[in-house]
């Protein structure tokens, strides 16, 4: 039997944890216990209830799942069935993950022109299906299901402006098209004909209809010369489109909003579409062009609009500015020197968005991810035996030759000798089991001590500890996967760097910091913003340029009836010169204070462009508290911890990435965003890709991973 150490709880760790306990007759293979800092598990998904600020859910950071995250859904309906079928959820909880996870078809950018802020919602459609159960997305599909969201968004415009309809009706006579249609005929493919008053964008997305089903698997020399020609001939299509477009709308694009977006989604797919056929993307794959940050990239081939609001909200979901550097000043139309993002990953990241999606675009929990997430993974791992050895910190891992031969761990804390284990859950709250916001000091020897001296067991900067550990080759393991982030590895992983591709990957993959504020108001959003429904709104501002309005988690705390919403904003928090982990520092209190600061100027001067009706009478607190004081109740965070930094996908950066299974050392396997996984962006979804191929790499299953090391653009 394999001895199987898992360094870390985050959700990679957790997912090769889970994916070996699925393997046929794995108890007689595999002993696996899993090694964690401090009292939780989750990592950047760990959240916590809060007993004494009514039981309210405080988070890491936000998080949506996305329809096309179809490995993460297939392992967390794995863990439900399991905990139901065993009877491991009280009363009252979430017993499957679509009692956990609430659909969301749209997404709300907030653009900024003329010196004020518009909202624009894009609404997604639903496909029918589920992400448990995607079809096979082709790249092609992907683009038919962008050209129709583009004429769909057309239709409703020239509905508000029916003389722009005329203006745009197809010429009588396209030499392209007859070329295309002689192709046609002679490779036996449907011949798409133009039909009169419609627009090029229709014929462009007929021609991509029309190819679709016919490039499926393997083509012929003709049908693949025929695909290429179609692709060109869409592109040419939709660029000949635009410059109508541009030439037709340009006294509306400055005061119409919707005319606006429209012509920054067609700037953007003209110049998207020039720039796959220009590098040849659909030979090469999206390597092709991960060396080059995507808004210059965009540039390159004539997009004007390189930093649209569409733009600006793709880097700002995933904080890629680096050095936390995002702030370009007065005017956010300014790229930031500091973005940056590769076009390969940011191209094949849109295509699963937006075109690979499968039933809805996207899905919010309804509780904490501790409590939705974690909690059923971790209850199913420990009904299955899989051992947790909680409050134990790895300080350095050793190796000779290609193998790792040992492990050193500080212990943090000792339990109380009445226990055999630590049992890290809270009693039920509302049917859920949730984790807390610190030890549960009574498990813990010498707890009523530890208690009140303020340790932060999950900070770097905290050494306190009770021993040390090694753990040894041969006796405490056989095989370790390693799930501790990629920044807080240089101070373990010293004697791995003497391996070349690790130093480069240590060197050459960027994190960033970010920082966190939740606010509880007594107002709904729709008092606050004008705005229907609960928004999730990117582009805005910073420092906080992400909104979500949380508010189906308000049934699940316990506030007094006048708390009507509750919102999470999130940014990138520029960074600033450390303390070296592992030695006592005020470091993270201080930037914790850094952040409470910005979340007062952000509500003094910039919430109101956001909430025109916001005053601080709205904000929950104690009646005793006025004005910005009220501001002392809410909850932020700094995450400076080199365990809660964000990994960025940076041009080239992929390069250096190395993959679960192939660590340079034998025994080694990784599991975290930060790994070669076939998405290489920080998610949930890269994360549990990466810890189902470090299980793979041991055991050889799972035998399906969906969207993996292979490139997209070559299925």
């Amino acid at each position: 039997m394999e001895k199987i150490a898992i360094l870390g709880g985050g959700i990679g760790a957790l997912t090769a944890a889970f994916e070996l306990t699925k393997v046929p007759d794995w108890q007689s293979k595999y002993d696996v216990t899993v090694y964690q800092q401090g009292w939780r598990l989750g990592g950047k998904g760990a959240s916590a209830r809060n007993p004494e600020a009514h039981w309210r859910i405080e988070e890491h950071g936000p998080h949506v799942w996305f329809g096309f995250y179809f490995n993460a859904f297939r392992v967390i309906e794995d863990a439900y069935e399991y905990c139901r079928q065993n009877g491991l959820l009280p009363e009252g909880a979430f017993t499957t993950w679509q009692q956990a996870f609430q659909p969301k078809d749209d997404s709300t950018i907030l653009d900024y022109s003329g010196g004020k802020w518009d909202a624009w919602t894009i609404t997604m459609p639903d496909t029918g299906g589920s992400p448990l159960e995607p079809q096979q997305s082709h790249w092609w599909a992907q683009l038919v299901r962008g050209l129709t969201m583009l004429v769909d968004r057309l239709e409703i415009a020239t509905r508000q402006r029916p003389e722009l309809k005329a203006r745009l009706a197809l010429p009588s006579s396209l030499l392209l098209l007859r070329a295309h249609a002689a192709a046609s005929m002679a490779a036996g493919l449907p011949v798409t004909s133009h039909r009169e008053k419609e627009s090029l964008l229709h014929v462009a997305l007929r021609l991509a209809q029309d190819v679709a089903p016919r490039i499926e698997g393997r083509l012929s020399w003709l049908r693949a010369r025929l695909r290429d020609a179609s692709l060109w001939l869409i592109q040419r299509v939709v660029q000949r489109f635009l410059a109508s477009f541009q030439k037709a709308a340009a006294p509306l694009i400055e005061g119409d909003p919707e005319i606006r977006h429209l012509w920054q989604l067609l700037d953007l797919s003209a110049a998207l579409l020039r720039g796959l056929l220009a590098d040849e993307v659909l030979e090469k794959g999206f390597d092709a062009i991960e060396r080059i940050d995507f808004s210059h990239w965009l540039e390159k081939y004539g997009c004007l609009n390189s930093w649209s609001p569409v733009i600006r909200a793709i880097y700002d979901s995933g904080a890629h500015y680096e050095g936390g550097r995002s702030n370009p000043g007065a005017d956010p139309n300014i790229r930031p020197e500091a973005a940056n993002l590769a076009a390969g990953s940011a191209v094949q990241a849109m295509l699963r968005l937006f075109g690979g999606y499968a039933g809805h675009f996207s899905y919010r929990m309804q509780a904490g991810m501790g409590e939705c997430v974690m909690t059923p993974i971790y209850l199913a791992l420990r009904h299955k035996g899989v051992k947790f050895q909680f409050f134990h910190r790895v300080t350095a891992i050793h190796v000779a030759g290609t193998e790792v031969t040992s492990v050193d761990m500080n212990v943090q804390a000792a339990l109380s000798p009445a226990l055999s284990s630590y049992q890290p859950l809270l009693p039920p709250f509302r049917g859920l089991l949730c984790w807390p916001p610190a030890p549960l000091w009574d498990q813990l020897e010498h707890g009523d001590v530890l208690r009140g001296t303020g340790l932060d067991l999950e900070s770097a900067w905290c050494p306190f500890r009770v021993g040390t550990v090694r753990l040894e080759r041969g006796v405490d393991f056989d095989k370790v996967i390693l799930g501790v982030p990629i920044a807080a590895l240089p101070t373990v992983c010293g004697e791995l760097a003497t391996e070349p591709r690790w130093r480069a990957m240590l060197s050459g993959l960027k994190t960033v910091q970010t920082q966190f504020l939740q606010t509880w108001m007594t107002a709904t959003t729709e008092t606050l913003a004008g705005m229907p429904g609960m928004p999730t709104a990117e582009g805005f501002r910073e420092p906080f340029d992400t909104w979500l309005d949380m508010s189906q988690l308000l049934p699940h705390e316990e506030w007094p009836a006048d708390v009507k919403s509750v919102h999470y904003f999130v940014g990138a928090l520029e960074d600033s010169v450390s303390p070296p982990p592992g030695t006592a520092s005020a470091f993270p209190q201080e930037q914790r204070d850094a952040v409470y600061q910005g979340a007062l100027s952000f509500f003094r001067n910039g919430v109101t462009a956001l909430w025109p009706n916001f005053d601080w009478a709205k904000m929950q607190a104690p009646d005793t508290a006025q004005g910005e004081q009220r501001m002392r109740s809410q909850y932020w965070r700094a995450n400076v911890d080199p365990s809660d930094r964000y990994t960025l996908s940076t041009a080239g950066s992929k390069f250096f990435r190395l993959r679960s299974d192939d660590s340079g050392f034998r025994n080694l396997f990784l599991a975290g965003d930060w790994t070669l996984n076939g998405l290489n962006a920080g998610s949930v979804e890269a994360a549990v890709m990466s810890g189902m191929q470090a299980c793979q790499g041991i055991s050889g299953y799972p035998r399906e991973i969906l969207g993996g090391y292979a490139e997209m653009s070559r299925k």
